[in-house]
């Protein structure tokens, strides 16, 4: 059935855009984009005329210039409106709507700002006066420069940058993690220097110093020959040794400075370990397998660390976190032979998975294997025969955090087999930066099964937890007896929100275009935030009124393209504008938070590493490995946040005593570390030391 709103001619929604164009300096971009998407609808056909006359409907609703409860019918696309006049009536109609709205602030009822503007109680009218009041001006550019006096006012405000709020350093490789030292040297001119250039009869010689400086490194291996004394008593039986603790751990051929350095190699600077055995030339003792025993040391006195870290985060208000897909060989190839073995190409008992319980038997074994392999190196492990230390690394993470889970909501629960690497931190203190904690672990899961583990650990004290991470349900803990202690709130990621209209802007350049820089616009507000210095005036002034109103238009915006059939809910656009919409309260909630972000990039670029190594490092042949390199990229990002060099924290933990560890781990976080260096000059004196010299 044909409308009178058909008889809009092509001709006639021309005349309507060119309206548009020629009030550019009046009407607003961000209406005058809302009013262009209509009239493109409008020039659909048939199919699209209802939405359209709804769209605009609604938007005559939100300038306020019609009641929310006002029908369709009387309005300027009605069909008892004579078709000659639609044209002029969508004009003056349009016209007079965003004069009303900018101009008279009366117009603005309270159901309307709820409407208009991200609901807020600390809105006051004042900031509602000044979004109104920059619009209304006339010209272009005196509009766009109060819009800018504005908003560095905004930026300014609150005084100085508050220090709970600075962010966390995400660099992947910190500046300076190699130890730097510095000396003095001066260069003379002697006697025979100066006979030689200007002859024994030179006098009156102009003399000055020159001062200038010259940088160096190098990359050399040093081999000590160790002597020192013992002397034993036959009858107690004590002994005492004049070989330092600083020499090295007992049983082991390398320095603690090789130990060190070994770490900075190979967690923070990504180089496998392959490569650096042949930089040391292949040597024994710096065989591959030898390099990831050494890290196996590290990562195994630093366990009790690890596990206080989860504990701390399990109290924190706030958390970020994100997931990566990683290989470890030995569990793809569990994983494939099982499926062999369900499919019947292969016969015989079926094989256990190597994270699935081992008998006392298999343990001891493991545990021959391992001493014959260090026997043939010369180096021993300590006699410990100890249940827990026999037991692996990656099994002690396991009993802690789980490894292998299963897939919910189906009727056959079956293995999750895709191994991924977790990134979950945030704030120990949230009043203090460098007590922002960073956590890695791998397994057959998601971050939800993780978070499920640490969360257990939550006091019920602290019940607001607020979680930034994409919005994949599997990201989110599900255990009924946590859910129940907690009070969720899920922050969702900007970024993205945003990328498939980047990866699919070929698809409609013109939306896209304008979706990205209103998306742009949002960034750009938190960029001169944190260069600002953000506290908490300034960041909430910012966020409630500037980018609450950017994302209100941008949700109103993808409300009227998903009325388009070419953004259908079966093309990536159509999906993306509908998950924005879907999401929307998720992806506002960081503008009430000032310690949240707009987008959770920070976890993604901590998990850059896992792809710039993948495939390159030995140690992810194996769980074990795996597991180490876990606990000591912890320790090195968390370092980072901290603001204490790598290097300087690794020895301090090697010279001390498993069980002082052990029994109080909270001492020894980076963040603890950092502070008792500060307070004992002397100590971080003898670090330094034996970094310059090696013992």
């Amino acid at each position: 059935m044909k409308t009178q709103i058909d008889d809009l001619s092509a001709e006639l929604l021309t005349q309507a855009q060119q309206w548009l164009d020629d009030e550019s300096n009046v009407i607003p971009v961000d209406i005058r984009f809302c009013l262009k998407m209509l009239l493109e609808n409008m020039l659909k056909g048939e199919k699209s005329t209802k939405n359209a006359a709804k769209g605009f409907h609604e938007l005559l609703v939100k300038f306020g210039f019609k009641p929310s409860s006002e029908k369709i019918k009387p309005s300027p696309l009605s069909k008892d409106a004579p078709s000659q006049e639609t044209l002029t009536r969508l004009a003056v109609e349009s016209k007079k709507a965003v004069e009303n709205f900018f101009s008279a602030k009366e117009s603005l009822n309270e159901s309307m700002k709820k409407e208009i503007f991200v609901e807020c109680p600390e809105r006051d009218s004042a900031q509602v006066q000044i979004l109104i009041d920059h619009i209304k001006i006339a010209d272009e550019a005196a509009r766009d420069a109060a819009q800018e006096a504005d908003l560095e006012t905004r930026i300014g405000s609150g005084g100085a940058a508050d220090p709970a709020l600075a962010p966390a350093d995400e660099t992947l490789f910190p500046a300076g993690p190699v130890h730097a030292t510095s000396s003095a040297v001066h260069f003379s001119l002697n006697k025979n220097d100066l006979e030689k250039e200007f002859g024994r009869a030179a006098r009156g010689l102009q003399k000055e110093t020159i001062q200038t400086k010259r940088f160096d490194f190098s990359l050399q291996m040093h081999c000590f020959d160790v002597s020192y004394e013992t002397a034993r008593d036959p009858i107690s039986g004590r002994s005492v040794s004049a070989a330092p603790e600083t020499i090295g751990l007992k049983g082991f051929q390398i320095s603690l400075r090789a130990l060190v350095n070994l770490v900075l190699l190979t967690v923070a600077f990504l180089i496998p370990m392959h490569r650096v055995s042949r930089m040391l030339g292949n040597a024994r003792i710096f065989h591959r397998s030898n390099l990831a025993r050494y890290l196996g040391v590290v990562a195994q006195k630093a366990l009790p660390i690890y596990l206080h870290m989860a504990r701390e985060l399990s109290n924190a208000k706030f958390l970020w976190a994100d997931a990566t897909p990683t290989r470890v060989n030995d569990v793809n190839a569990a994983i494939e032979k099982r499926k062999m073995w369900n499919q019947g190409d292969l016969v015989g008992p079926c094989e256990p998975y190597p994270w699935e319980n081992l008998s006392a038997q298999e343990r001891n074994q493991m545990r021959e294997a391992e001493n014959k392999n260090l026997a043939n190196e010369g180096d021993s492990l300590p006699d410990d025969d100890s249940e827990e230390y026999s037991k692996p690394l990656w099994r002690q993470l396991q009993d802690e955090f789980g490894y292998a889970f299963s897939e919910k909501g189906k009727k056959n629960s079956r293995l999750k087999t895709r191994h991924q690497t977790m990134v979950i931190h945030g704030r120990a203190d949230p009043l203090d930066a460098t007590s922002h904690t960073v956590l890695f672990r791998s397994c057959l899961g998601d971050v939800g099964n993780v978070l499920d583990k640490i969360l257990q650990q939550r006091s019920i004290k602290n019940k607001e937890l607020y979680l930034q991470c994409d919005h994949s349900s599997a990201n989110l803990p599900s255990d009924p007896n946590i859910l129940k202690r907690i009070s969720l709130t899920v922050a969702g990621c900007l970024a993205h929100a945003r990328r498939p209209f980047k990866k699919h802007f070929n698809q409609d350049p013109e939306r896209c275009q304008e979706f990205l820089s209103v998306m742009f616009q949002v960034t750009h507000f938190e960029s001169r935030l944190k260069k600002q210095g953000k506290n908490r005036t300034n960041t909430l002034s910012v966020r409630r009124s500037w980018s609450a109103h950017i994302l209100e238009m941008l949700q109103f915006g993808m409300q009227l393209a998903i009325q388009d059939p070419n953004w259908s809910d079966q093309t990536p656009l159509g999906k993306a504008a509908r998950h924005f919409i879907k999401h929307f309260k998720k992806l506002t909630v960081y503008l009430n938070h000032p310690e949240l972000e707009a987008t959770n990039n920070g976890s993604e670029r901590l998990l850059r590493p896992e792809k710039l190594s993948q495939g390159s490092s030995y140690f992810r042949d194996s769980l074990e490995g795996r597991a180490r390199f876990d606990i000591l990229r912890s320790l090195h990002q968390t370092c980072v946040s901290a603001g204490i060099p790598l290097s300087i924290y690794l020895l301090h933990l090697l010279l001390t005593p498993d069980l002082a560890i052990q029994q109080n781990p909270e001492n020894f976080t980076p963040r603890a570390v950092k502070k008792l260096l500060a307070e004992k000059p002397t100590l971080n004196t003898k670090l330094e030391r034996i970094l310059t010299q090696g013992y």
